[in-house]
């Protein structure tokens, strides 16, 4: 095998080992938790606010009327495997955002779709390293 086949098979490697393994999620509600909210403060060795779930992680938003009072809502949590994306759905009585994501902590991302894309701008340049630098 050269070293360019062998480099995509290591690559392949990497990123199947993200699929072997359950995600992290982090597991809270804006109710009780501020750190929960739009501005994001929990980290991820706060171990009680993480789950490691066999599917995947979701984060849903919406804005809940009591009265004259508007007021977000946000829930992080993790469900069985889903498909990564985001669409609106009544639940809980709201519409709310749902976005479900299958990478460690992505539910606490503002962006689910930034990790996609930093994994589909690194084969390229995996290829690039395969090709020109182990000539």
């Amino acid at each position: 095998m050269n070293r360019q086949h062998f480099a995509v098979a290591i690559l392949f490697l990497l990123m199947s080992l993200e699929f072997c393994n359950a995600t992290w999620c982090f597991v809270c509600h804006s109710d009780n938790d501020d750190g929960c909210g739009d501005k994001f403060r929990i980290s991820t060795s706060d171990t009680d606010k993480r789950s490691q779930c066999p599917g995947s992680c979701i984060k849903r938003r919406g804005k809940r009327k009591r009265g004259s009072v508007s007021r977000t809502e946000i829930y992080r949590s993790c469900i069985a495997y889903g498909s990564e994306g985001c669409y609106t759905e009544m639940w809980n009585g709201i519409e709310q955002y749902t976005c479900l994501c299958n990478t460690d902590f992505c539910n606490g991302s503002p962006d689910y779709l930034q990790q996609s894309y930093l994994l589909i701008a690194g084969v390229p340049l995996a290829f690039f390293a395969a090709k020109y630098l182990y000539l």
